[in-house]
């Protein structure tokens, strides 16, 4: 008699449709047990998909489609390259969605970590997140902002201008959020 351990995380069975039935089946199936399609119809489909391709694509083909250029002068292999890139953050995307289908709960990334491995990874990978992927981008996206914004206004502005007006979009948008 052969004997199967498996860890706790994979005894809760897949939900059903994630992937053979549709990412959308799985959503509006969890939406609807953690009632959150009450707060969900007040946005619109294409809404939410304008949100997250502009959230995917972000500040990085305003900064590096230049770089990119510059070594690469064919476009088709460009846009294959880009293909390529967002397959791959498709893959992740429903690697994700099985993740939170097998283990849903709260707390994502940290949350499949901590289940998974140890907590001590869970934890590092929030401080991580925390740190560098939730400050990073958003740096990113206000120096590209006050490059663009002063080189309309200023033509070469100094660094300390750049710098001053990166620093100002954070911290109002901050306080219009917060």
């Amino acid at each position: 008699m052969t004997v199967t351990i498996r860890p706790h995380f994979l005894q809760r069975p897949f939900l059903a449709g994630t992937v053979s039935g549709g990412i959308a089946s799985a959503c509006q199936s969890a939406s609807i047990r953690f009632g959150w399609h009450r707060s969900m119809s007040k946005f619109r489909y294409t809404t939410i998909t304008a949100v997250v391709i502009a959230n995917m694509v972000g500040t990085g083909v305003f900064t590096s489609l230049g770089f990119q250029l510059l070594e690469i002068r064919s476009g088709f292999v460009l846009l294959m390259l880009w293909a390529v890139g967002g397959l791959i953050a498709l893959c992740g995307a429903m690697t994700y969605a099985e993740l939170g289908a097998a283990m849903p709960r709260s707390g994502g990334e940290y949350n499949f970590l901590t289940r998974i491995y140890h907590p001590a990874v869970g934890f590092v990978s929030g401080w991580v997140s925390a740190t560098v992927g939730f400050a990073g981008p958003t740096a990113l996206a206000a120096m590209t902002f006050a490059a663009y914004g002063a080189s309309a206004f200023f033509g070469e502005p100094n660094p300390w201008l750049l710098k001053i007006l990166a620093c100002a979009l954070i911290i109002v948008l901050t306080l219009v959020h917060g």
